[in-house]
């Protein structure tokens, strides 16, 4: 699952969004731009198809794989309200482009508060999306491991 979150960062850096993993504890000192913390809040997985069977490529190649949907929170820590709400907005504007490889299935957005103890507005992103995890054909009887997330629009 990992994967979605690694796709999630990229499309918001790619929009000019500085993003990271998680946010720091406690800042040194106070936030000069904002910054989007991504993370997991929960998720599922499960069978796509029929013995995991998705179908097959244009080219005749044959997908076997599982389907995730995850919820998805991305944190905006801002100096203050207003760059916490244009940041927030702009992500909310990459969600509805939409992500290569999953489905922005719902998103929600937050009201933003100051942070007295970390000395920053946050404003919360919550986001549901789905998508394909996919391999190739698992030889018999061998567990299938190495998953790909679709490259596509799904």
């Amino acid at each position: 699952m990992r994967q979605l979150i690694t796709a999630l960062t990229e499309a918001l850096s790619a929009a000019g969004i500085r993003v990271t993993a998680r946010l720091p504890g406690r800042t040194a000192s106070r936030l000069r731009t904002p910054l989007v913390a991504v993370g997991l809040k929960g998720g599922k997985g499960g069978d796509a198809g029929l013995g995991e069977y998705l179908g097959a490529t244009e080219t005749g190649e044959e997908r076997y794989g599982k389907r995730v949907s995850l919820e998805i929170l991305l944190r905006v820590a801002a100096p203050d309200g207003q760059s916490a709400e244009e940041t927030a907005e702009a992500v909310c504007d990459v969600l509805l482009r939409g992500i290569d490889g999953m489905r922005v299935e719902r998103f929600s957005l937050g009201e933003a508060s100051f942070d007295a103890a970390a000395d920053h507005c946050v404003l919360d992103v919550t986001a549901a999306v789905s998508a394909y995890l996919w391999t190739q054909p698992p030889e018999e009887d061998a567990a299938v491991l190495d998953f790909k997330l679709e490259g596509e629009t799904i």
